[in-house]
């Protein structure tokens, strides 16, 4: 699985316009230079919003292996966002993971924290994240001393464009896969290359087995360099056609159909653009059957096509709603019978830039 980066952000002001930015160029105020100091960045394995190792990772002790101490992550969205914010702050963000390995971790009767928390509260270190939501219970943890801004932002993670014909033939297998098929291909061209050297007997006991069983014997040229580029060809068709069927197949019916979201992973490939609208309530009382028309109102005069691909997506059996406040929550829900029963999924994007699913 391919991490998702952070390419763009949406901010919202309270009078509801909306523009994107560039993530790598977060505007930040220049008395803010912390003159490259390392900062300490607690964080947990959470994708998308923080990713440490791979989950299709074959050796076992992979997540072992990066879930405790300094690490450094793959990707996330979190990950790209504080890096864009350090590279404009002139900081280097340092990540790790708590020694006690407890995710955010829980207060306890005797005052102490465990997990980020501590980390927090002892000052060990200076931001924490993955998954982050605003909750209240979390706000005693700010520092009052300090003044704090506030900006509605969100990212996007656009759905994939269609691929060119001969890019989804090329991306089809690996670059190993390659290799071995175009070592093949060249043994053979060899071989054939050897073989296109020998002339076939033309003795008379031959000649008699060719009129026995009707067949006719020509006599081959010494080297033909033709032949064995035939050849060559012949075979070189007949091992991708039957590799590509696969391929092709999948290629040929995607504009037929569109997979469902079964996964958490089929999310975090499929992607959805969020945007953010402060007129949270007047979506609310719009109601889930007018909530397509009504968001559409408010959406399509400022981003263009993002209503659209909910559309697209609602086409196809699922119920759809977007539903975006000033605290960036978007709600999106889709409904699948499934042997009789109702399944659904639902994930919400709070303003931590944190994903939650939930499969019933």
């Amino acid at each position: 699985m391919t991490p998702p980066q952070l390419t763009k952000v949406a901010e919202c002001s309270g009078e509801g316009e909306l523009r994107v930015l560039d993530a790598g160029k977060l505007e930040v105020s220049p008395m803010l230079d912390l003159k490259g100091c390392v900062v300490d960045v607690a964080t947990i394995h959470f994708p998308p919003s923080v990713i440490l190792f791979s989950e299709t990772d074959p050796s076992p002790n992979a997540s072992i292996a990066a879930s405790i101490g300094v690490v450094e992550p793959l990707g996330g969205i979190e990950v790209a966002l504080v890096r864009s914010v350090g590279a404009a702050m002139n900081f280097l963000p340092r990540f790790y993971v708590s020694a006690d390995n407890q995710g955010w971790g829980a207060g306890h009767e005797n005052g102490t924290f465990s997990g980020m928390l501590g980390e927090l509260t002892v000052g060990r270190a200076e931001i924490a994240m993955g998954c982050l939501m605003p909750l209240p219970v979390r706000f005693r943890f700010l520092d009052m001393a300090v003044s704090h801004g506030h900006r509605s932002l969100a990212w996007a993670v656009p759905p994939p464009r269609p691929q060119p014909r001969w890019a989804v033939l090329v991306e089809a297998f690996t670059p190993d896969t390659w290799a071995a098929v175009a070592a093949v291909l060249v043994l053979a061209f060899l071989v054939l290359s050897a073989i296109s050297h020998d002339l076939i007997p033309d003795g008379a006991l031959l000649f008699v087995w060719a009129t026995t069983l009707g067949v006719s014997v020509a006599r081959l040229p010494r080297a033909s360099w033709t032949r064995t580029l035939l050849l060559g060809w012949l075979l070189a068709f007949l091992v991708l056609s039957a590799a590509y069927q696969g391929a092709l197949f999948s290629f040929l019916a995607a504009t037929r159909y569109e997979k469902a979201l079964d996964s958490f992973k089929d999310i975090v490939l499929r992607g959805l653009p969020l945007v953010a609208h402060p007129n949270f309530e007047e979506l609310l009382d719009a109601g889930d059957a007018t909530i397509s028309q009504r968001a559409r109102e408010l959406y399509e005069p400022s981003v263009d096509g993002v209503l659209r691909q909910l559309d697209v997506m609602a086409k196809g059996g699922r119920q759809v709603a977007c539903m975006v406040n000033k605290e960036m929550l978007v709600w999106y829900n889709y409904q699948q019978r499934h042997s009789g029963h109702v399944r659904t999924c639902q994930f919400s994007c709070l303003e931590d830039f944190g994903w939650k699913l939930h499969v019933s």
